[in-house]
Parts: structure tokens; C-alpha cells; sequence
């Protein structure tokens, strides 16, 4: 793969980069029917096909629609189809780099089982146990959209919700936002989908977000 400005990127890396993932990056992992995990538009099409929802090709809106008829239905069907067996080796590079925090909008635990082959570096999840303090092997986790590692939570399936979250909990954002600015951030498996997240965590346009990236993948 090409990468522009390249010594630049790894000089970041080491100096210390924050991840932000989007569905492409788990795509190489698999659920316990050995199934790559879906994009956006795949988890689409899924949802639609099981729960006979009109095909409107608008993950948000089909996930509202069947959180309206079936909300037990639809969290037993992520729960399952984003709970990571088997994923590639490859994936394990991450532990090598010095990344203090990961913003995901993945609900999926891919993370969480990278991260089980550490022998020194652990995630936190500071939405439920606060930030890191002062310790080199902790990783600050941010599920933007919720995890599946808490089953009992609401997952987040549209901006509206994401928003609302933003605003009950102004205080926490505001730090993340803040968080999020000082240091470079990759952009992994990241769409068109998650501008609207970015945006709210960012607190500007997505352009002049983008400017702050050394990476795009």
C-alpha cells in the first residue's frame, strides 16, 4: 500500500496517535459461524432479509425500524453477529504502536480480543470506568456507538441518538472532543457513514477535521 508523507506517519506512531475505526476495519474478522463481519450496507442487507424490513438501503433507518417492532430481537441478532472468534494475525500489529486512545464506531469486540494477546497493554473503556491515569500500557476506548461487551446498554443506531448522547453527557464529550484534538488521529476503515459522529466529536466540519489526519485508510 502506498502511503504519502510516510516518515511522517511513522514518526507520529511513535510519538503517539490516536485510532479511529470505522466498520472496514473488521472486516477480516470473523463471527462464531465463521463469517466476516459486515459493513455497513451488508449488515443492511442482513437486517432487512431476517426481520423482513422494507429494503430502504439505510442502515440507521432499517435499525430504527426494527428497534420499533423487535428491539429484543435486533440486540439478540448484533449480539451474536459481532462477537469475534477468529480474526487476522495481522491485526496485532496495533499492539506495537504507541496509541493512548481508539474511537471506534464499531460495535463489535475486535478490539477487546487484540488486546487479549497483550501482555502488558489492557483497554478502557472510559465511557463506564473513566480515562487512563499516568499508566504507559492503558489504552482510553471509546465505543461511540456502544459494545457489545455491554449487552445491557442501548446501541446508538442514528445520529439523533448520538447526538442526545452528546448532549446528556456534555461534560464527558467535551473531554473526549478536547482528547481527540491534541494528538494526530488515523482514520481506519473509515466511510462517509461516520462523518456525521466525527463531526459531533470533533465539533466542526468534517474538512477541517480531516486536515488533522495523518492517515487515511
Amino acid at each position: 500500500m502506498k502511503i504519502e508523507l510516510k516518515e511522517t506517519l511513522e514518526k507520529e506512531l511513535k510519538e503517539g496517535m490516536n485510532l479511529f475505526l470505522g466498520a472496514g476495519f473488521s472486516i477480516y474478522a470473523k463471527d462464531q459461524n465463521n463469517t466476516p463481519l459486515p459493513v455497513g450496507s451488508g449488515l443492511c442487507e442482513e437486517l432487512v432479509k431476517e426481520f423482513k424490513c422494507p429494503d430502504i438501503k439505510d442502515l440507521s433507518k432499517v435499525c430504527t425500524i426494527i428497534d420499533s417492532f423487535n428491539s429484543e430481537g435486533l440486540r439478540s441478532y448484533l449480539l451474536k453477529r459481532f462477537d469475534v472468534t477468529t480474526f487476522d494475525d495481522s491485526y496485532s500489529s496495533i499492539l506495537k504502536h504507541n496509541i493512548p486512545r481508539i474511537f471506534t464506531t464499531n460495535i463489535d469486540n475486535l478490539v477487546q480480543k487484540i488486546f487479549e494477546r497483550s501482555e502488558n497493554k489492557y483497554l478502557i473503556n472510559i465511557l463506564k470506568n473513566g480515562a487512563c491515569f499516568q499508566d504507559p500500557n492503558c489504552i482510553d476506548f471509546i465505543p461511540l456507538h456502544g459494545s457489545i461487551e455491554y449487552p445491557d446498554d442501548k446501541f446508538l443506531f442514528n445520529m439523533q441518538e448520538v447526538s442526545s448522547s452528546f448532549r446528556i453527557k456534555r461534560n464527558a464529550w467535551a473531554s473526549l472532543s478536547l482528547a481527540a484534538e491534541q494528538i494526530p488521529s488515523i482514520f481506519l476503515g473509515y466511510s462517509l457513514n461516520d462523518a456525521g459522529v466525527i463531526e459531533a466529536l470533533y465539533g466542526q466540519d468534517v474538512k477541517s477535521t480531516e486536515q488533522k489526519i495523518s492517515g487515511l485508510f
